[in-house]
């Protein structure tokens, strides 16, 4: 019963591993050894059927960098922001294919540039900090930027941008638009 009596604490769980080195020594260990030694047996570079020869160099290699806490401290640092980055990616990913529709059939040409620039703008103003805008930048902003999106639009249906010799860009962009709100 004493297993009950004490709460358990994901949060504690954590600063154990971070305190222990776990974070700082083995996770960086295995990540360097996993990647010398996929290379070492893709490459082949001892020949073929050499995987305890490819062990010891991946071993030796990681603990290697262990001694080095400045490359620690870069990859401690390098790879939480890799894989924001990667997240962002992905999410920015899933909010285009909903955009361009199941087999990228939704909008296309220039109305699915711009639709991309837009979702690259929000994606930014969503990861900013606060403190690089503040909220009455982005009111500036976004007056700004509405105004230049409208004359933008304007002059590429004006212009015909992304129109055949069969069409007109204006006749074009406007079944580009509702070709895009039919599916």
């Amino acid at each position: 019963m004493l297993l009950f009596q004490v709460p358990f604490s994901f949060r504690d769980f954590i600063d154990f591993m971070v305190e222990s080195g776990v974070y700082t020594y083995f996770l960086p260990f295995i990540l360097v050894f996993a990647i010398f030694f996929a290379i070492l047996e893709k490459t082949k570079v001892f020949g073929e059927s050499q995987r305890g020869v490819n062990v010891i160099v991946s071993v030796v290699a990681g603990l290697l960098i262990l001694v080095q806490p400045g490359i620690i401290d870069t990859i401690n640092t390098f790879l939480p922001r890799v894989s924001l980055i990667m997240v962002v990616i992905l999410m920015g990913l899933l909010v285009i294919s909903m955009v361009a529709g199941k087999k990228y059939e939704g909008i296309k040409g220039w109305l699915f540039g711009l639709t991309i620039i837009g979702i690259v703008i929000a994606f930014f103003l969503a990861l900013s900090p606060s403190q690089l805008i503040d909220p009455s930048d982005k009111e500036a902003l976004l007056r700004i930027a509405i105004p230049i999106g409208m004359v933008l639009i304007a002059i590429a249906v004006a212009m015909g941008v992304g129109g055949g010799q069969q069409e007109s860009g204006f006749k074009k962009t406007l079944k580009e638009i509702g070709d895009a709100f039919n599916k």
